[in-house]
């Protein structure tokens, strides 16, 4: 019995140390790193950055390092701050050889980002939504009193009852049938919140991988088979609930791939991007008059593809992001730890993920140094008791550095008492 609770002890102190001793070993020796913030300027036709020093102290500066004031930078951005060049009385007549009206850059322009956090939570949501009225007698969009479901059938529940709603999920579940889908969805999406100007619905998958696009006017439900079929599996649909923007929302397939749904007969725009992995990749769409601009990035990298509203490639650049440890101790990180428990950032429940070392023959090369040390050690002090030999021994090679610690905090501990 004695043996177990050892063991379980020093297992519960091996895990404590791999979440908590790399967490604060990086706080302490890492340096700060600036990140650039990329826009593309419609006005040079070329990428411009801005980024600060350790002092805090902004730089704007553009690809061939010419520097600039706030006022300039923000004049050669006049799609993102035309609110700020209106006031300013500096907004330009026409960008890029095209007039476009302040009223219709701030109009038309659209920010959106998607990241694995997003994804994941979209996949662990309750399958339950309120269908809002897109047309209803207030000037506000009201909560309906009940929340719907698809699976077997589209079920209504009175959100204070629990009760199951016969009428109007019948009614519903024919439109559905009648329309061709199949049941159950594989996704429903949209933005069940009342804080918004407008409401367009709901965008259904079903289980053939048909989409479907439900809303309601006046109490009356409508379902319209959009046509949309993608030969990839969709995972995230977003919903852009703006009756200035040409297009819905976007779709993102597992394999990468983005497309822009339309208004205009729920046509597909397949974005033009690069290599993307929606599951670990965030990735952020900026939407002009002239331009679309998506950005994405990871841990390492970023990538910024920018491309004309027909979506023809117009730039493209490339930013590797620096370690934030220096090349020594990032070798001691990988040698020393080989393996840390981590929050997973692509989670939307922050779950903690188990990760091992970016230099796994090393690491083991300095666990099984340890042991050999920690072997040495037994020798020396005649420890008798072969079951602790045997059992340190293995845990020292397993858990290297976290389980030498835990091992002498703990005989240190016996020792005192």
């Amino acid at each position: 019995m004695k043996y177990i609770a050892r063991v379980s002890i020093l297992i519960i102190a091996v895990l404590s140390f791999s979440k908590f001793i790399p967490q604060y070993y990086s706080k302490i020796f890492s340096e700060r790193v600036n990140h650039p913030i990329t826009f593309y300027s419609e006005v040079l036709n070329d990428f411009i950055f801005r980024t600060n020093d350790k002092s805090f102290e902004f730089r704007y500066f553009d690809s061939n390092g010419d520097n600039y004031t706030k006022k300039e930078y923000s004049s050669l951005l006049p799609m993102l701050f035309s609110r700020e060049l209106k006031i300013w009385d500096k907004y330009p007549k026409s960008i890029d050889g095209k007039e476009i009206p302040v009223d219709v850059a701030i109009r038309e322009s659209d920010f959106l980002g998607i990241y694995p956090k997003s994804i994941d939570r979209s996949m662990r949501m309750i399958d339950l939504y309120p269908l809002f009225d897109s047309s209803g007698e207030y000037s506000t969009i009201q909560m309906p009193p009940d929340l719907f479901r698809i699976n077997k059938k589209m079920e209504f529940i009175d959100a204070a009852t629990n009760k199951i709603n016969d009428n109007k999920s019948q009614l519903h579940t024919k439109l559905l049938v009648d329309a061709g889908f199949k049941f159950p969805a594989k996704i429903i999406a949209g933005n069940p919140t009342t804080k918004k100007q407008y409401d367009f619905g709901y965008f259904i998958l079903d289980s053939s991988d048909s989409l479907y696009h439900l809303f309601s006017i006046k109490g009356k439900p409508f379902i319209r088979k959009t046509g949309v079929k993608i030969d990839e599996a969709i995972i995230y649909i977003t919903v852009e609930e703006n009756r200035n923007l040409p297009n819905y929302g976007l779709i993102v397939t597992d394999n990468g791939s983005v497309y822009s749904l339309l208004k205009d007969k729920y046509r597909l725009d397949k974005l033009s991007l690069g290599a993307y992995d929606p599951y670990n990749d965030k990735l952020k769409y900026y939407l002009n008059p002239l331009i679309i601009s998506i950005t994405i990035s990871n841990n390492y990298h970023e990538n910024i593809y920018i491309s004309d509203r027909s979506s023809n490639a117009l730039a493209s650049h490339f930013y590797k992001y620096g370690d934030q440890l220096s090349p020594l101790y990032r070798l001691i990180y990988d040698t020393v730890f080989p393996f840390i428990i981590a929050t997973d950032a692509r989670s939307f429940a922050y779950y903690q993920e188990f990760r091992f070392s970016n230099n796994m023959i090393d690491a083991y090369l300095f666990t099984s140094l340890l042991t050999i040390l920690y072997l040495m050690y037994l020798i020396a002090i005649r420890e008798r008791d072969r079951v602790i030999f045997s059992i340190d021994l293995m845990l020292i090679f397993l858990g290297g550095i976290y389980s030498l610690l835990a091992i002498f905090i703990l005989d240190g501990i016996r020792r005192y008492k």
